[in-house]
């Protein structure tokens, strides 16, 4: 059985502030060097091999579709497209079709967006090396705007700072949101509730100054009137102001910490931060709130008992073929002070320390690559106890060979026993994993496999059981021309524990995939999509769960001129369990469809939804429709854009025979300036 452990440690003696010293020190020279008009040159093209050529894409009219391009300088193994709507916290990924000559294209239809505005960053990969546009992606995102061809331009909500001293933004404010009101329906003859209201507005300044100075503010903020007991009405759920000057920022607010696997990576939460990064030198310190704080807490430096200070330093040598980082970790936490605070008994307040050294190696033009992790950790998992600390080590060694069309890697990664990171939010720990991963491209074909086998105990004690796991997936990638593209996947996953010798019931499980799909482009106008997935699941001791499924998905996506636009989907689900012959059988469908009465000005949407599910003689249905209008005042204001809309939803859930339905209108607008 794995082991997993929280992974922020705490304590509430406080704690002296040193460290703030040299980042004192760094911010008087900092300042001084500006006075003087020493400005640092700094390289903002990244150096990796791979490279981006891609012109940002600010502005659209809605409802078109548009055509993102990138192309690289050499091969990459994928490039995708992430975006989101503005207070939406996810990204949402698009693969990029490969269309020849290490040029990639995506086909974005606006006219499925819910809002006219949008943000997103492109990241490619080459085996295990990234690259983000823009630079310090996911964080920083390039911002689209819609509207008509009159509005004024927008400008991406990260630039980089100007070559010309002089140059000043000229639109530095920009304000987008969404506002809310849902009016719950009651029986007839009775009047409507008070209405639900809710909504988000963020605001983003970024103007760049003179002498090489920049300046950003964003800031989100989200209300309700029906907020939990313990929540506030109004919320600060996201806050950055920083300011920067050559290779050097200098941070404060929500930020994320990303340094390596084994000390802080996906460390998102309020403090402050210092990074100076010329692409040779590179030197980080932060510090930060263990846990998410509430409402409007946290802005600026964390409280001892629930802080995390860490700092990075790296140099590269010899035209980067060697660089050596180094990464050390030490804080306290207290998990009630938290957001979201549970009741678990893993809540308790422990504190702990790491420090990492990272070396990596690119040898004959970056076509061998070698990189090597190596942490020593002190962890105090719970303060109440008389316990003390435990040390710990982990160990990552990992290589990628790059030969024309083919790429080969592997991996070795061995987590001690005693190893936790206070940078990681959990570690499963007192185990051993291998990877392997073979690629192959050439032309419109790309074809990609991993594997990863991994054990936990791995002293072997006889007391404690021992999992054992495997990971396979291969996946197969055509584009038969520009306008047809299919895949073809497998995916086998197998598990088993065991006790000594003797296998543990109910606990080995295999199950396989098998993926395949085809996306048909008939035009700008026109595409469809066709997704099929089989699996089957298998287990030797509870052969009970034995249970075998089919799903097939048939989308698409229309559009006639300006006036109509449909996307419709429809999808069957069939599971069988093998040991009891049960059928489970699900019907479903979607459809958004929007007219324009009058283009680009008024519109009438629609979106409806409908699923039926088939299980031992019982029946139950779901029927979802909401539609509306909506008005697009952009043309109008010659400012921005606003939508006003006011929809009608209506929702019915059939189980056995027994029909419970509600109805609610809704009202809403959406902004950008």
């Amino acid at each position: 059985m794995s082991r997993t452990r929280p992974g922020h440690p705490t304590t509430n003696a406080r704690r002296p502030r040193t460290f703030l010293f040299p980042v004192a020190i760094l911010a008087v020279l900092f300042w001084r060097s500006a006075s003087a008009g020493i400005v640092p040159v700094c390289s903002l093209t990244i150096q990796n091999q791979l490279g981006f050529e891609h012109t940002a894409v600010t502005k659209f009219n809605i409802g078109e579709t548009l055509v993102f391009r990138v192309k690289t300088r050499g091969r990459a193994d994928w490039v995708m497209l992430f975006f989101r709507l503005p207070g939406i916290k996810e990204f949402q990924a698009r693969p990029m079709r490969n269309t020849g000559e290490n040029a990639y294209a995506f086909d974005f239809d606006t006219s499925t967006l819910a809002g006219p505005e949008f943000e997103y960053y492109i990241e490619t990969q080459k085996g295990d090396q990234k690259l983000f546009l823009p630079p310090g992606a996911p964080e920083a995102t390039i911002r689209a705007s819609g509207g008509g061809a009159e509005l004024p331009p927008v400008l991406p909500e990260i630039l980089p700072p100007s070559s010309t001293a002089e140059s000043i933004l000229q639109f530095p404010l920009s304000a987008n949101g969404s506002l809310q009101g849902d009016l719950e329906g009651v029986p007839a003859g009775s009047n409507l509730k008070n209405p639900n209201t809710s909504g988000n507005v963020r605001v983003v300044y970024t103007p760049q100054l003179k002498n090489g100075w920049g300046a950003n503010v964003d800031s989100n903020f989200s209300f309700t009137n029906s907020a939990l007991p313990a929540a506030t009405a109004v919320d600060l759920t996201n806050m950055v102001v920083g300011v920067t000057q050559g290779c050097h920022a200098l941070r404060a607010g929500d930020i994320n910490v990303n340094e390596s696997e084994l000390t802080a990576f996906g460390l998102g939460r309020r403090g402050i931060e210092y990074g100076f990064d010329d692409q040779k030198a590179y030197v980080h310190a932060f510090d930060i709130s263990s846990q998410q704080v509430k409402g409007f807490q946290g802005i600026g430096i964390p409280a001892a008992r629930t802080s995390i200070f860490g700092a990075a330093a790296g140099y590269r040598f010899w035209q980067d073929a060697i660089s050596v980082k180094a990464v050390f970790l030490t804080g306290n936490d207290d998990p009630s002070q938290g957001a979201n605070v549970g009741a678990s008994p893993l809540y308790t307040a422990r504190k702990g320390n790491v420090v990492s050294f990272l070396p990596e190696v690119k040898l004959f033009q970056q076509r061998l690559k070698l990189k090597a992790e190596m942490a020593r950790s002190s962890y105090d998992g719970d303060l109440q106890d008389e316990a003390p600390a435990k040390s710990g080590r982990a160990l990552s060694l990992g290589a990628n060979l790059s030969l024309g069309r083919w790429t080969v890697g592997g991996g070795f990664r061995h987590i001690g026993k005693d190893f936790n990171s206070i940078g990681l939010a959990y570690i499963t720990n007192d185990r051993v994993i291998y990877d392997t991963m073979v690629g192959f491209s050439k032309g419109a074909v790309n074809i990609q496999g991993t594997y990863q086998f991994q054990r936990d105990n791995v002293a072997g004690d006889a007391s404690l059981a021992t999992t054992r796991g495997q990971d396979g997936n291969i996946l197969l990638s055509v584009s038969l021309s520009s306008a047809i593209s299919a895949n073809l996947g497998f995916h086998h996953v197998f598990q088993s524990a065991c006790q000594g010798e003797v296998k543990t019931p109910g606990t080995d499980s295999t199950s396989n995939t098998l993926t395949g799909g085809v996306n048909v482009m008939f035009g700008p106008n026109a595409s469809i999509n066709l997704a099929v997935t089989n699996s089957d699941l298998t287990s030797e001791s509870a052969f009970i769960n034995n249970t075998s499924a089919f799903n097939i998905n048939l989308g698409g996506a229309f559009r006639a001129g300006e006036w109509l636009i449909l996307n419709p989907t429809v999808g069957l689900a069939l599971q069988k369990n093998k040991s009891t012959s049960e059928k489970n059988t699900t019907w479903t469908s979607m459809l958004n469809a929007e007219v324009f009465l009058v283009p680009q000005f008024f519109s009438a949407v629609a979106v409806s939804s409908f699923s039926r599910t088939e299980l031992a003689g019982f029946v139950s249905q779901d029927l979802d429709f909401l539609g509306g209008i909506q008005v697009y005042l952009g043309k109008l204001l010659k400012v921005g854009n606003v939508v006003l809309a006011g929809k009608a939803r209506h929702h019915v859930t059939d189980t056995a025979g027994v029909a419970v339905s509600d109805t609610r209108f809704l009202v809403q607008t959406d902004f950008a300036f």
